[in-house]
């Protein structure tokens, strides 16, 4: 299934926020779970991209270049669907997911990372 433009780019701006965010490992228990920081991953993003609207509409002003304004309306339909998708309370399934991520984590992140996930499992359950 191919995901429209203006969504990818909503779940690549999502991403960067989400993968900077700390989570807890669990998918939807505690206040750093991956599912609570996924919503505030949607909320940052939101947050930036008005800013970045807002600040194209004052060059718009002093330029009025057609493709600052072809900006401003492809990042307001990305805004819609970012809108849709907290709405919605929405899942991203995998097959959603971006194919290119800047994102990426040294073995030893990624160790680091599993190790205190299952560090917080077997306190949980002590």
């Amino acid at each position: 299934m191919e995901i429209d433009q203006y969504r990818r780019v909503a779940l690549e701006i999502i991403h960067e926020y989400y993968y900077a965010l700390p989570n807890n490992g669990y998918l939807n228990h505690g206040l750093m779970s991956c599912d609570r920081r996924y919503k505030e991953g949607i909320q940052c993003a939101l947050i930036g991209l008005k800013r970045l609207m807002l600040t194209l509409e004052f060059i718009l002003i002093e330029s009025n270049d057609p493709r600052i304004m072809s900006r401003i309306n492809f990042y307001d339909k990305v805004q819609d669907e970012l809108y849709k998708m907290q709405a919605d309370n929405s899942k991203v399934t995998l097959n959603e997911l971006p194919e290119v991520f800047d994102y990426k984590l040294s073995e030893e992140e990624a160790v680091a990372y599993f190790e205190q996930a299952e560090k917080n499992k077997n306190n949980e359950q002590q």
